[in-house]
């Protein structure tokens, strides 16, 4: 499925290979009914962006259909693109338990190496904080240890979570350093998405992203036993 109307699909195809196609041509390219296809054409023709001649339809590329082309393409690619953003984004967040935190930055690479832009990945985030479907946390490490902040953070681990105010931060930020250790800070994001949002996400990530999906699990699964301490 492209996410694309169906009238949309019909031009794409035409327009990338100028020969007439059949009918059944068409179909077989578009995810649209035979109804929505038929009802396309018919407008198509109507509009002289497409001739029709016997059971053979052809791409007509006069200036004024090429624009219009170029328009609805950036359109629509446009729209799908955050359609496919937001389902990424819920289905990741949404494989963990809500007692758990996702690192931020992590997130951000793994979409990003999906060919999202930074900020349109910033711009979505902020759109879901708002919301009230994502809590943005700061957490703090402090270790003697070399030490990398995990992906994920159950509840279970952190001996002390809660607001902290600036001042009893400052004092343990001054206090790390003066001990000589390593005062870790990191985005977290915990995601708090109603079955409605979470379930096509995860679906989503199933189907489509299955690549994304493995990777994930397998670095949940070092983290978890990382914490464990095996």
């Amino acid at each position: 499925m492209s996410g694309l109307p169906t009238i949309v699909e019909i031009l794409r195809y035409l327009r990338s290979n100028a020969t007439p196609h059949t009918y059944e041509d068409i179909i077989s390219q578009t995810s649209g009914s035979q109804g929505r296809v038929e009802q396309a054409l018919t407008k198509l023709v109507t509009s002289g962006m497409v001739r029709a001649k016997g059971k053979l339809y052809q791409y007509i590329p006069t200036p004024e259909a090429e624009e219009l082309c170029q328009k609805l393409f950036d359109l629509y690619e446009r729209v799908v693109q955050k359609s496919r953003l937001e389902l990424l984004l819920r289905g990741i967040l949404s494989q963990s338990a809500q007692r758990y935190f996702f690192k931020m930055d992590t997130l951000r690479e793994m979409l990003e190496r999906e060919g999202f832009a930074s900020q349109e990945v910033s711009q979505l985030l902020k759109e879901e904080i708002r919301k009230g479907h994502i809590r943005h946390l700061k957490l703090v490490f402090v270790t003697k240890l070399p030490f990398s902040a995990p992906i994920y953070v159950p509840l279970a681990y952190i001996s002390h979570f809660g607001p902290v105010r600036s001042q009893e931060y400052e004092a343990l930020k001054e206090y790390s350093q003066i001990k000589g250790l390593d005062f870790i800070e990191e985005d977290y994001l915990q995601a708090d998405y109603p079955p409605e949002l979470a379930q096509p996400g995860q679906e989503y990530l199933k189907k489509e992203a299955g690549r994304i999906l493995e990777k994930l699990r397998e670095e949940a699964l070092l983290q978890w036993y990382s914490l464990r301490g095996y």
